[in-house]
């Protein structure tokens, strides 16, 4: 693990901003645990808990996973002994219900997140960048849709992480090694 200030992350931003792919960069140069959610209920998918079949019942019509599933899934990953020595969360929370749940387990373990990093891109960008990656459920009308989620449900986030841990925006724009090094300042003592 690289010298560096902060063990639990959460990495918020919406949809098309790079969280993901700056998570796994992250995780490969820190050493901390990736903890997304798409990759969570997958991997229950795969090993046939009772979570990934309760997951999935919700997957298959379209639907989001209901937080008591998806919160039981997170707590389960970070109190996990992978992640004693920290982790990125990407994907999680998406709302203050999973937030709060959060914040409880990992007080009950003393182990409060300690840096919240929001990845800033405008509208058009994130429009224009879902559209490049040429998926077939990338319309203008999903996109559109899920980024007025986000508005929704993940935008309340931001006000409630600036106030418990340190907050920083990141400018989510430009190559993705401009992006993750503007995230290393943030946590390291020295590049």
């Amino acid at each position: 693990m690289k010298n560096i200030t902060y063990t639990r992350i959460i990495l918020l931003g919406p949809p098309g901003s790079g969280k993901g792919t700056q998570a796994k960069i992250l995780s490969e140069f820190t050493g901390l645990k990736h903890i997304a959610s798409g990759n969570l209920f997958r991997e229950h998918l795969e090993r046939g808990t009772e979570l990934g079949t309760e997951a999935n019942r919700f997957i298959e019509k379209g639907l989001l996973v209901p937080d008591h599933i998806t919160i039981n899934m997170i707590t389960e990953a970070v109190l996990d002994p992978s992640c004693l020595n920290g982790f990125i969360l990407d994907g999680f929370p998406r709302n203050l219900v999973q937030a709060e749940s959060l914040d409880d387990v990992l007080r009950e373990k003393n182990a409060p997140t300690d840096l919240s990093l929001l990845l800033v891109v405008s509208e058009s960008n994130l429009v224009e960048r879902m559209l490049s990656r040429g998926r077939p459920d990338d319309t203008i009308a999903t996109i559109k849709t899920r980024l007025k989620v986000f508005r929704r449900q993940t935008e309340p986030l931001i006000g409630y992480y600036r106030e418990k841990a340190r907050f920083v925006e990141i400018d989510g724009l430009g190559d993705i090694q401009e992006v993750h090094l503007r995230m290393r300042a943030v946590m390291e003592f020295s590049i």
